[in-house]
């Protein structure tokens, strides 16, 4: 995975935090306990228009007319653009957050150049708000007495009593990203500290330290103060990106599913040549292709797919996802589209699908 350090104006008290854990802890499982773990960011839609500055001249989707014949099955794929400089940005720290099944998901992104992404529930829809000198000095400091983040990637798992059975029910995880001294990324994943059962777990001063950090994080105008704001309030964020994939298989896809025969494929050539492979962890799917592609013309190009293609998946605008199939060809299609955000943008288009 390609990532950039931030500027060690912004990293050197915040690297005090990544380094402060990392010698008191062992590596842990990357899994938490069973009905603890924080899963993936549930896929959500991306937004239709550029809002940031416009990136470089990138190549677009070709959007073909509806064939008249079944097409040809080979052409040439498209190729992924490069990334645009304008739309990119280091990440400071980001916190998901997961509780019960991931039904009422949460994310909060904070940028080296003082941007704050934001969930809104309200709305689903990802907005952002750039912090004050005053507002990002006052987060960067939380993070540096934080003590929480480990220099790597760390499961900090709760310890039963022994002797004692804890009760089964579900629980809050919060999965942090943070980036390295080294100009890496490192994960921490945990479960907060309210959602251990007094009396069944032993104590643990990193689950104590990591909510606290959480829970402050996911109040940003609280963090930041009633100064810290350069903006006067929420807009919505649009990507300058979105990453198109498509995984494809033989078979027919249920018979309610839309099918492409009147539209073809409109990111033009062959969905089973479209853009690069990538290893996808859905094992059922023997082709696995994706793209990063200028928004608007991603955008445009999906509203060329038969209706019922693409949905929200969950009710955010993050991910949009769905099936669909090409009879003449004997071929089934999940195909998904997601906001690129300013921090992924030299991520390789596969990471991007299971960075969430």
């Amino acid at each position: 995975m390609r990532t950039r350090s931030l500027p060690a104006t912004v990293t050197s008290r915040v690297t005090v935090a990544l380094l402060a854990l990392a010698l008191a802890v062992d590596a842990a499982a990357c899994a938490a306990p069973a009905g603890a773990s924080p899963s993936p960011s549930a896929p959500i839609a991306p937004a239709t228009a550029p809002r940031s500055p416009a990136p470089s001249p990138v190549p677009t989707p070709t959007v073909a007319p509806p064939p008249t014949s079944t097409p040809d099955p080979a052409p040439s794929p498209v190729q992924s653009p490069s990334p645009s400089p304008a739309a990119a940005a280091d990440l400071l720290v980001r916190l998901d957050v997961c509780a019960d099944a991931c039904v009422d998901p949460r994310r909060e992104e904070y940028l080296a150049d003082g941007r704050v992404i934001h969930l809104d529930l309200q709305t689903g829809r990802l907005v952002e708000r750039r912090l004050s000198p005053s507002g990002l000095a006052r987060v960067t400091a939380r993070l540096a007495t934080a003590a929480g983040l480990p220099a790597h990637d760390l499961s900090v798992d709760p310890v039963p009593v022994p002797g004692k059975t804890p009760p089964g029910h579900g629980a809050t995880g919060y999965t942090f990203i943070a980036p390295t001294a080294g100009g890496g990324r490192a994960t921490v994943r945990t479960v907060t500290a309210r959602s251990l059962d007094s009396g069944y777990w032993q104590p643990d001063p990193r689950i104590d330290r990591l909510t606290a950090l959480g829970d402050a994080l996911l109040e940003p105008e609280t963090l930041a103060g009633a100064d810290g704001w350069a903006d006067p309030g929420w807009t919505r964020f649009f990507p300058t990106k979105v990453a198109v994939f498509v995984h494809v298989r033989d078979g027919v896809a249920p018979f309610s599913s839309p099918d492409l025969g009147a539209t073809g494929w409109p990111f033009g050539g062959d969905p089973r040549t479209f853009g690069e492979p990538f290893a996808s962890p859905l094992d059922a799917w023997p082709i696995a292709r994706c793209a990063v592609l200028n928004a608007a013309a991603a955008d445009a190009a999906a509203a060329r797919l038969p209706e019922g293609a693409l949905a929200p998946w969950g009710y955010t605008d993050f991910w949009r996802a769905g099936t669909a199939a090409w009879a003449q060809r004997g071929l089934e299609l999940q195909v998904s589209l997601r906001s690129v955000l300013p921090d992924q943008d030299s991520l390789p288009c596969g990471d991007l699908f299971t960075y969430g």
